[in-house]
């Protein structure tokens, strides 16, 4: 008996295959369907590449997103590494830059990791001065001697 089924398989596996040929290459539209089916070989092809990149950047992005929450802990161990007060200095002004209008009209002074900010500061830009220098790995105390303004008003050192 499982002889006889295996018979019928080996035939019904020949019968799909000789229909799959003689579908392929009939003389009127064989060269049609070949081509519609290396059309959908070429598709699937191209499917599957946008797949693959579409999860190598998932998973770029994940490493990415996972490196930005390590991240703060890195810096973290960074603030007890012996920084000199120039470097913290520059890490500072650097830091200002990006939050200031008028970054040369403060003067930035670092001695044994405490922050001396003097100069003239507009009133909208104070709160995220100090948040940003105390976010410098190093700074261990800030002395705040900002002339503040609310506007700029004639006071040289925060015009254009």
């Amino acid at each position: 008996m499982p002889n006889e089924n295996r018979n019928l398989t080996n035939l019904a596996i020949a019968a799909a295959a000789g229909a799959a040929l003689m579908y392929l290459f009939d003389p009127h539209q064989g060269a049609r369907r070949r081509a519609q089916l290396r059309d959908k070989a070429a598709a699937g092809k191209h499917d599957l590449a946008d797949y693959a990149q579409t999860q190598a950047k998932r998973v770029l992005d994940h490493a990415r997103g996972l490196a930005a929450k390590v991240r703060p802990h890195v810096n973290a161990s960074l603030r007890d590494v012996d920084t000199s007060d120039y470097q913290i200095g520059e890490r500072i002004r650097a830091q200002l830059g990006r939050v200031l209008s008028h970054p040369g009209a403060v003067e930035v002074d670092v001695s044994g990791g405490c922050a001396c900010l003097s100069g003239h500061i507009l009133a909208s830009e104070h709160d995220a001065v100090l948040s940003t220098v105390w976010a410098v790995p190093g700074v261990t105390d800030l002395a705040d001697e900002l002339t503040i303004h609310e506007k700029a008003g004639n006071i040289p050192a925060l015009q254009g």
